[in-house]
C-alpha cells in the first residue's frame, strides 16, 4: 500500500534553516510512505514556492498574465524573428459559460504565410469562419456549451482540469489532463461538472460538412443555438 500526504507549511528545520530560500513564499511538504513486510518505508520532501510565484496564481489555480503568445515571422533577409508576444487574459463570453482567448487566426486552407496581417484581428465568432482558428477556452466551473456542429476538424488539448464532453446521443466521455479530442464535424456539448476551471487550447480547421447518404448535415454553430452568443464580448 502506498499513502501520499500533503501539507503546506512554514519554513522547515535542518537544511532548510541552513539553506533557507530567497523571498517570502510557502513550504509544500509531500510524505509518501509504503508497507514491506511488517515495516513501513517512508520519506518526504519540500518545496518552496515563492510569493511571487504563488500570487501568479488564481483561486481557480490557473496561471494569471501567462505569457500566451510568441508570433514569429521573417525579416527583410527571409530570416525568422519573434515579431511579437501576447499576455493578455481569456475574456468571458456574453453566455457566462466560458471565457476566450483568441491566439490566431487564418481566412484559407493552406494559411498563406505571405499575409502579414495580424489572424487576432479577424472576427471569428466563437467558433470559426472559414480557414483556421486557433484559441484558449476556459470552461468556468458548472456550465456548459449547447449542442453545437460546425463545418471543421477540430483539435483539442486539455491544458487543466477535466471537462465533460456529451455527444447528441447523450454519451458521454470524461477527459482529463493531458488528454486530446478530434470532432469531426461532430454535433456535441462540453460540460464543466468540477468545481475548477478547465483550460482547453482548441485548434479548428475548415473542412466540408458531412455527408450522410450523400446529404451534408446541417451545420449548427452556438450562435445558431442559442442568440446571446451573438452578443458582443465583454
Amino acid at each position: 500500500m502506498i499513502q501520499t500526504t500533503g501539507v503546506s507549511a512554514t519554513p522547515l528545520s535542518g537544511a532548510m534553516q541552513k539553506y533557507p530560500p530567497k523571498g517570502e513564499g510557502v513550504f509544500h511538504a509531500q510524505c509518501v510512505s509504503r508497507t514491506q513486510g511488517n515495516r513501513r518505508i517512508g520519506r518526504c520532501h519540500a518545496k518552496f514556492r515563492s510569493r511571487s510565484t504563488v500570487d501568479r496564481f488564481d483561486h481557480f489555480g490557473l496561471l494569471r498574465n501567462r505569457r500566451d503568445r510568441h508570433h514569429c515571422g521573417h525579416d527583410e533577409n527571409g530570416r525568422a524573428i519573434f515579431k511579437s508576444e501576447g499576455v493578455t487574459p481569456t475574456k468571458l463570453i456574453p453566455s457566462g459559460d466560458a471565457s476566450f482567448l483568441l491566439q490566431w487566426t487564418a481566412p484559407t486552407v493552406p494559411a498563406d504565410n505571405n499575409d502579414e496581417s495580424d489572424g487576432r484581428d479577424r472576427d471569428v465568432g466563437n467558433t470559426l469562419l472559414g480557414g483556421s482558428t486557433f484559441r484558449i477556452v476556459d470552461m468556468l466551473p458548472g456550465k456548459q456549451s449547447p449542442m453545437h456542429r460546425t463545418n471543421s476538424i477540430d483539435y483539442g488539448i486539455v491544458l487543466q482540469g477535466e471537462i465533460e464532453l456529451e455527444l447528441e446521443d447523450g454519451r458521454k466521455k470524461t477527459i482529463r489532463e493531458g488528454g486530446v479530442i478530434v470532432q469531426r464535424g461532430t454535433n456535441h456539448l462540453w460540460r464543466n461538472t468540477t468545481d475548477r476551471v478547465c483550460r482547453i487550447a482548441f485548434i479548428l480547421i475548415e473542412a466540408p460538412a458531412y455527408l450522410h447518404n450523400g446529404q451534408p448535415l446541417e451545420e449548427w454553430k452556438p450562435e445558431q443555438v442559442d442568440p446571446v452568443y451573438t452578443q458582443t464580448q465583454t
